[in-house]
């Protein structure tokens, strides 16, 4: 049997290339990181202002978060990555979010005059898991306990109509 990924014929053919990388998957992972998006926007947004995929320049270079979250106390620049689970990749997930935006997230706190600024990572296994991270996170967001059951569906939930999808090609 041969290992190459038969859709895009760039790399093996495994789990974890199927659910994040293969070319042929982009548009499903696309909507799924979307959703998760979408329901922590509705969530935050009854407490705070929200702002939606900024751009915000630093630099030289053009940054755009997931959402940009501000009240009277704190700046937040929250970003979701769906990763899949296997070795360290949760983790390192998290500190590339923080390491690519922690620069963003100084600048817009000088911009908006706020005492703190903070990079939350939103980081999510593409078979539901949720990192002690993440779900540290959302508590101090004030995320109901039933949205993460929710947020940890999605990406399930999706991972498999991601599978079902590649394999019905």
């Amino acid at each position: 049997m041969n290992p190459i990924c038969r859709a895009c014929g760039e790399a093996d053919v495994t789990l974890g290339h199927i659910l994040g990388q293969c070319r042929t998957t982009k548009n499903k992972r696309i909507m799924r990181h979307n959703e998760i998006v979408d329901l922590l926007k509705k969530r935050l947004a009854l407490n705070n202002r929200v702002m939606v995929e900024p751009t915000i320049e630093y630099k030289g270079e053009r940054f755009k978060p997931d959402l940009v979250i501000l009240n009277e106390e704190k700046l937040l620049v929250l970003d979701v990555t769906v990763r899949y689970e296997n070795k360290n990749f949760l983790a390192e997930g998290a500190r590339e979010k923080i390491e690519k935006y922690k620069n963003i997230a100084h600048k817009l706190k000088t911009d908006f005059k706020v005492r703190k600024a903070k990079v939350v990572p939103i980081v999510i296994g593409s078979k539901g898991a949720l990192p002690t991270g993440t779900i540290d996170m959302l508590r101090q967001l004030k995320v109901l306990k039933s949205d993460w059951l929710t947020l940890s569906m999605m990406a399930l939930r999706s991972s498999i109509e991601i599978i079902n999808a590649f394999m019905d090609e």
